[in-house]
């Protein structure tokens, strides 16, 4: 039975959000520092709000017993510990995902407190990380109003971010400190992790807290992933050896169509059975359920792509550091010759699971019996996700590979516009050979002959095989299954299954194909009689992309001699 709220005049709705984080994350090349920083995000708008809230004592997070997801989901939906908002409770907490919570307050005096505790906490036990907090009055009775007060609280906490300092701010030095062996900020003390005094390297404050938060990270994300038999990197020393790997990749993916769910939530939930719940109560219900639902397909999604990973080469560990895994979102920082298989298994996961009854799935939980099927109703079927694939030299920063993968994430979601809206995964990657900067409108760009009219690649590639989704023109010319035909066929003669075609003839093709479409065909006439025993026909069928509108040409060779080294 629902309580009602005595004083529903005064209640407030609170937003607590960080800023910065991709900044905040990849502000180091160490995979120890990047997994650390991650955990600080999650944990300040998750364990640290139930903490805050629950009035637990301020401790460090070194040493503390790992809390992961599914402890924070059962806290959102446990009557005793959150219960509806009534008279002398002072919270409830709707939502807590990384770097993001709403919170109902009983009265402004609450909200204050709440947004100063936990700011203080992460102040002190995150340094460096920028948190923000906002409150605004809600009028549970008014009809829409819970929807209109979420609107007005993120308006508010976006003046609340221009109206004060970057963290940056907070390290200010004078050119005599010491600074900082990876973050370049002021040094406060020597790595208490490196034993040998010989060797041990200044650092700041904010480092340190990411690299003592690392092990804290791993427990809660790797352990969250692991299954049968399958093992993450469990140690700083392991970490390391994945980043003197040859090949490393940054893969980020991002659901497609979460935002507009969120922007109309009042309008979607309609979709959902009330089940007798006032409105404002079948809101707060719903949006709860759907936070936590996609954390569950995000991780079950995860694991999956991961478990697949291991089958194609089993490896002990796997060479995968998941950086972020939560919400609609995924980044991990893995080899790079096993990064766009893995991408792929990921987004066709992910598909399949957000249109299914998580409550049917196996192994599942409280959580999922407590979400269902939300994320299929409140999306209209099932949701779509893309995908970009940064693959980067060992030495490239991290920083900069992220950012080339959300050039590529973007790419990927063009194919929005070719769809007419349908839920859609897809998937753009690229293998970045030069050490200087990557912009990708400018490696596109090159990636064309003939004044523009002869496209040289047919990225990005749809993935989704769902109904509904128009594979005719647009998602047919740019469909993953003629890339993995191809690719799948060099990999095979290269390894001994099929006759080759020469390495050296395939090169001069791919020349050829930057001096125009015409010398293209006249390379190909030449070379297709000598070589039609090996299979050149059945490659050529895969690599030619119709024409755009009558207006271009395309041809996949260089997107399939582009993978065929990364196809692990």
């Amino acid at each position: 039975m629902t309580v009602e709220v005595a004083t529903e005049e005064m209640i407030h709705l609170v937003l607590l959000e960080t800023s910065g984080n991709q900044a905040f994350i990849f502000a180091t090349n160490r995979l120890a520092e990047n997994m650390g920083a991650s955990q600080l995000v999650w944990w300040s708008t998750s364990v640290n709000l139930i903490e805050a809230i629950e009035r637990a004592p301020l401790a460090p997070l070194a040493g503390r017993q790992t809390v992961g997801f599914e402890e924070v989901h059962h806290f959102l939906f446990d009557p005793v510990r959150n219960p509806p908002l009534a008279p002398g409770r002072r919270y409830e907490v709707i939502a807590a995902s990384s770097g993001k919570a709403l919170i109902l307050a009983a009265d402004l005096e609450a909200a204050k407190e709440l947004i100063a505790e936990v700011t203080r906490r992460v102040l002190v036990l995150a340094p460096g990380l920028a948190l923000h907090g906002a409150a605004v009055e809600l009028d549970l009775e008014a009809p829409g109003g819970i929807d209109r007060a979420v609107k007005a609280v993120h308006r508010r906490l976006n003046q609340v971010k221009m109206e004060l300092p970057a963290p940056e701010a907070r390290f200010l030095r004078l050119p005599v400190v010491a600074e900082c062996g990876t973050s370049g900020l002021p040094a406060a003390d020597f790595d208490e992790l490196a034993p040998d005094l010989t060797v041990r390297k200044a650092r700041s404050v904010v480092s340190s807290t990411k690299r003592r938060a690392a092990v804290t990270a791993r427990n809660r994300l790797c352990g969250a992933l692991e299954s049968k038999g399958l093992e993450l990197p469990r140690n700083l020393d392991e970490l390391e050896k994945i980043e003197k790997r040859d090949w490393l990749a940054v893969v980020h993916a991002d659901g497609n169509g979460v935002g507009q769910i969120f922007q109309k939530f009042g309008e979607v939930v309609e979709r959902l059975p009330a089940d007798g719940l006032p409105p404002h109560r079948h809101y707060i219900r719903s949006l709860r359920r759907f936070s936590v639902a996609l954390d569950l397909c995000t991780l079950r999604a995860a694991r999956e792509a991961l478990q697949r990973m291991y089958s194609r080469g089993p490896i002990t560990p796997l060479p995968v550091v998941p950086i972020v895994v939560g919400g609609d979102d995924l980044t991990v920082i893995c080899d790079g010759r096993r990064a766009v298989r893995f991408a792929h298994d990921f987004l066709e996961h992910f598909e399949i699971l957000s249109g299914q009854d998580l409550a049917m799935a196996p192994g599942a939980g409280p959580a999922e019996r407590q979400c269902g099927d939300t994320i299929a109703k409140l999306s209209g079927g099932r949701l779509g996700s893309c995908a970009g694939i940064a693959v980067i030299k060992p030495h490239y920063p991290f920083h900069a590979a992220y950012e080339l993968s959300e050039a590529l994430l973007r790419s990927a979601k063009t194919g929005k516009k070719h769809l007419g809206g349908v839920p859609f995964t897809a998937l753009d990657y690229h293998i970045h050979y030069e050490s200087s900067g990557a912009d990708l409108e400018i490696i596109r760009d090159l990636m064309t002959a003939d004044g523009g009219k002869t496209l040289l690649t047919g990225r990005p590639y749809l993935v989704t095989e769902a109904p509904g989704v128009d594979t005719s023109t647009w998602g047919g010319e740019h469909h993953w299954r003629h890339l993995k035909a191809a690719v799948d066929l060099l990999v095979g003669q290269r390894n001994g299954e099929d006759k080759a075609i020469p390495r050296s003839q395939l090169h001069v093709l791919r020349e050829s194909l930057y001096r125009g479409r015409q010398a293209a065909d006249a390379e190909l006439n030449l070379i297709r009689h000598r070589y039609r025993p090996e299979g050149l026909d059945q490659l050529v069928r895969h690599l030619e992309a119709p024409a755009h509108a009558g207006r271009f040409w395309g041809s996949r060779l260089l997107d399939v001699l582009d993978l065929v080294e990364f196809w692990q």
